[in-house]
């Protein structure tokens, strides 16, 4: 999709000690794209937030990655998507977050319900990904005019 030298990486949210199968099935198909997957714990969620916006996955496919998710949701993440720190991939067999409605405005939360193939999932994402990276923020209202100098 993108011939450029540039490096490209999304964080995996994991919510176990031990990463999922589900990781290294999506990472595959993701390289295919050159997307790189780097695992991350919620507690360092917060130290990635920079100015430019993070891109994440949360894979929520059991009750243990729910409650992980509704933890990391509670003490940081909510307030990181509002605020466009974040753009989060949520791929889940349990329905949208509460808060969807202000962030698929702002294009920071996109939701994908499971069973759904990884080859689905990951050009979607991928898709999503180098759209965002294409969006230059510009002044919608142009170039101020200006008047012919004088001789």
């Amino acid at each position: 999709m993108n011939s450029d030298d540039q490096e490209h990486y999304i964080f995996y949210v994991q919510y176990t000690s031990k990463l999922p199968q589900t990781f290294f099935a999506l990472g595959q198909v993701l390289n295919k794209f050159n997307i790189t997957l780097v695992p991350i714990v919620p507690r360092e969620l917060a130290n990635i937030a920079k100015a430019k916006k993070q891109f994440i996955i949360s894979i929520t496919a059991d009750l243990t990655s729910l409650k992980g998710l509704e933890m990391t949701r509670r003490s940081f993440l909510d307030f990181a998507l509002v605020n466009q720190k974040f753009c989060m991939f949520d791929v889940s067999s349990f329905g949208k977050i509460s808060i969807s409605y202000k962030l698929e405005k702002n294009r920071s939360y996109f939701h994908y319900a499971l069973p759904m193939s990884f080859k689905n999932i990951a050009a979607n994402i991928a898709s999503h990904y180098f759209s965002e990276l294409g969006t230059v923020k510009r002044w919608p209202g142009g170039s101020r005019a200006k008047l012919p100098a004088m001789a």
